[in-house]
């Protein structure tokens, strides 16, 4: 079973191209069945399950229960940016950014015809203000994946990214305050 990559130095790897059709549908299924177990990802790439390929899958359809994969894909022409909020990373939990996205972009993308790969153009355009409406940011995330770059390399935090933690030992209500002024904690420093 695959476990989902949150080592950011791991990441940062430029993946290599998917040479063969038998690798690239070894990899698909490992893909899927991750993808399936998160409700909320609407993408994931080879790199994020350990293995630095240029392959990832992204779901769509209106039940999000169908696939589309990308294999070598490339941006070939770039329309205008657009800023999105809230762009999450199912490598890193609970973390969300303000990025720069293409509105509308074309790529071409390798696609198993038999036993080789076929290229196809796809072209993606987000709606306005439609937040629902994912699979364009999820193809340029994923995309940015293959080149080693994650949401720190290109985006604006919007939650913090470290838990608080305390310094020392929880001090209760009614103990003495530490500052050394005699008081209860509550009565003094809290």
């Amino acid at each position: 079973m695959s476990k989902i990559v949150t080592d950011h130095e791991f990441l940062k790897q430029v993946s290599s191209k998917v040479e063969s059709v038998e690798e690239a549908k070894q990899i698909i299924e490992k893909l899927e069945n991750e993808l399936r177990k998160h409700e909320n990802g609407y993408g994931l790439s080879a790199i994020q399950i350990g293995i630095p390929k240029c392959i990832s899958v992204i779901k769509y359809g209106k039940y999000e229960k169908e696939f589309i994969h990308l294999i070598n894909p490339e941006i070939i022409d770039r329309g205008e940016e657009f800023t999105f909020y809230g762009e999450g990373c199912l490598s890193f939990p609970n973390v969300y950014v303000e990025t720069q996205r293409l509105k509308d972009f074309t790529i071409t993308n390798d696609v198993i015809d038999g036993e080789g790969f076929r290229q196809e153009k796809l072209t993606f355009h987000h709606p306005d203000n439609h937040k629902e409406d994912l699979e364009s940011i999820a193809v340029e995330h994923e995309m940015e994946h293959m080149e080693g770059r994650t949401l720190f390399e290109y985006g604006k935090p919007l939650t913090p990214t470290l838990p608080l933690v305390r310094k020392g030992p929880k001090i209760s209500r009614n103990s003495p305050c530490p500052c050394g002024s005699g008081k209860k904690y509550k009565k003094c420093c809290l």
